[in-house]
């Protein structure tokens, strides 16, 4: 079997072909992957022919770690929904200049909406919606209006092909090749669109984000070498500028942003302070380290410090020798290999798996502002041994909320990506977590963290359902961004009390812990929530509920507890 190093070498070598500014079905369908792929179920629901991009777009997944696999619907204008199988993701694929009867874009967009809808209630996997292109009579208003119907059902997104019609014009269509392909969509517009669906658009719908960029220095983010050049010697090309740019852009979003190099401290310090030009300035990195000590244990100090897994960092350096030791020590980690002009970075960080998102996020901006405070956090804390006097010196607020639509997508996403405290690791999608909010006597708790520092966003949730005499948590997550400042406790107590305020009769707590990878962190406090309640034969840990021993719990806790939805603030000092 190909080792960690190896795929990571031969990756390197796809990434001029796949990312390539004119990509070419030829050289891409000669790619054969020779590492571990993990499955991916694509249902096509269609009524023009998807095969001249599924063709291409297997290499492209395959780059992102995925064997695709996909099910057609028969040639359909109706868009039935018959193809049975699960799914790991649904496409929508039309060609609408066939579905003219309809009428016009805004019957179309309901009609559209009505099968997203009727999908919706079939599939739990994330939608994807092809939309129209130009030469469809009303295309813009119709996609437009597409986007504001659907905007409420969970999990769907729309591909927005438009994009590619006009940077395409009038070589997005070939109608000499339809008997013969079953699209009007002209090769390089399939090409093209493989490389948008496996690149971006799939990734980012089945995947979570990639977290961190961790850069190399020398012929990486600029042309030289800082030992041998100095700071004044190295130079920003063009593309380096655009390189380092991007970078900065991909920060602003949310991505952590760490430089990882072999060199002196202080000539990376003094190339910073010399160099003005550089796009990339110290105040958009997260974390740095220089040293040369092997890069592999560099990465690990770093996703310590950034208090994120390996999996969630994009490993990027000019050396291949580089790249495969680190791949080789640390598995998990993404690569990707810089080529010597910049050039090849800069197509890279554009189309690289799981870089794209399909909208803003708050909590992705939150995220690297809430780094350097708590690094503050941290030296409070070690000057503040009484943890009363440091949690009320900090000003902490903790803001309660239940069942608000607003928050379901962020609420998921904790439930999917945390790791440390994820007690129950039920990993609901925003489709289960709609579903599961659809049932009666069930609630969804955000809690929003902030202080004097920073506003850490919504950084918890609690799931739970009512059972007879018990309330049953069925999910408890917290992000790592909280853990380290004795909240749990709190946040556990108020949310439930938030969970039973509405319910007669709750005497019982029911938690089931299960064991993951990481979650050690969720167990613990469980044992001592609970007193070292042993669980029974099918795992579940019941204990008593007390609502007045709760509310001391939260009352001798130096925080601001807030209920926004009910205009209460009230501090607990």
């Amino acid at each position: 079997m190909t080792t960690a190093a190896e795929a990571c070498l031969a990756k390197a070598e796809w990434q001029r072909v796949l990312f390539a500014p004119v990509p070419r079905r030829l050289d891409i369908l000669k790619l054969r992957p020779d590492w571990p792929l993990q499955s991916l179920r694509l249902r096509v629901h269609r009524n023009h022919a998807f095969e001249p991009v599924a063709s291409v777009l297997a290499n492209y997944l395959a780059f992102a770690g995925y064997a695709l696999e996909v099910g057609y619907s028969a040639y359909d204008d109706s868009v039935s929904l018959t193809t049975p199988g699960p799914a790991d993701a649904e496409l929508i694929w039309l060609d609408f200049s066939r579905l003219s009867a309809i009428g016009g874009s805004g019957k179309l967009a309901f009609w559209a909406l009505d099968r997203v809808e009727a999908l919706r209630s079939r599939s739990d996997a994330p939608i994807l919606f092809a939309d129209a292109v130009g030469d469809v009579h009303g295309a813009a208003e119709f996609n437009a209006e597409v986007r504001r119907l659907t905007a409420d059902v969970p999990d769907v997104h729309i591909c927005d092909l438009g994009q590619l019609h006009a940077q395409l014009g009038p070589g997005f269509f070939d109608d000499r090749a339809l008997a013969a392909s079953g699209t009007r969509m002209s090769n390089a517009a399939c090409v093209h669109t493989a490389r948008l669906l496996g690149s971006r658009w799939l990734p980012a719908a089945v995947a979570p984000r990639i977290k961190a960029l961790v850069l190399d220095l020398d012929n990486t983010l600029y042309d030289g070498v800082l030992g041998e050049d100095g700071p004044d010697g190295v130079r920003l090309t063009a593309v380096h500028a655009a390189l380092q740019q991007r970078i900065v852009e991909l920060g602003r979003e949310g991505v952590f942003v760490a430089l990882c190099s072999r060199n002196e401290p202080g000539d990376v310090q003094e190339l910073f302070a010399v160099r003005t030009d550089f796009p990339l300035r110290p105040e958009h990195v997260a974390a740095t380290e220089v040293s040369w000590a092997p890069k592999a244990e560099a990465v690990r100090r770093i996703a310590a410090s950034l208090r994120i897994g390996t999996d969630a960092i994009l490993f990027v350096d000019d050396n291949p020798g580089e790249l495969a030791s680190v791949a080789a020590a640390v598995p998990d980690v993404h690569t990707l290999y810089a080529g010597p002009t910049g050039e090849d970075s800069v197509a890279a960080l554009e189309w690289y798996p799981r870089l794209f998102r399909w909208r803003e996020n708050e909590a992705d901006a939150l995220r690297a502002r809430d780094l350097s405070s708590s690094r503050a956090r941290e030296k409070l804390a070690a000057a503040t041994p009484d943890k009363s006097e440091y949690l009320r010196s900090l000003g902490v607020r903790l803001q309660f909320t239940r069942n608000v639509r607003q928050e379901f997508e962020r609420l998921a996403s904790l439930s999917n990506k945390t790791n440390q405290f994820n007690l129950s690791m039920n990993r609901f999608s925003l489709v289960d977590l709609t579903r599961f909010l659809a049932a009666p006597e069930t609630s969804a708790i955000g809690i929003r963290l902030s202080d004097r520092l920073s506003d850490s966003g919504i950084i918890a949730v609690m799931l739970t359902r009512r059972d007879g005499e018990a309330l049953v948590v069925e999910e408890f997550c917290i992000s790592c961004r909280a853990l380290g400042r004795d909240l749990e406790d709190v946040m556990a107590a108020e949310a439930i009390s938030c969970a039973a305020a509405e319910l007669d009769g709750i005497r019982h707590l029911k938690f089931r812990p299960v064991v993951g990878p990481r979650n050690q962190p969720a167990r613990d406090w469980l044992a001592r929530f609970t007193d070292a309640t042993e669980p029974d034969a099918e795992g579940w840990v019941t204990v008593a509920w007390d609502r007045s021993a709760a509310d001391e719990l939260v009352a001798r806790t130096p925080v601001i507890i807030e209920h926004p939805e009910l205009q209460l603030s009230e501090e607990r000092a």
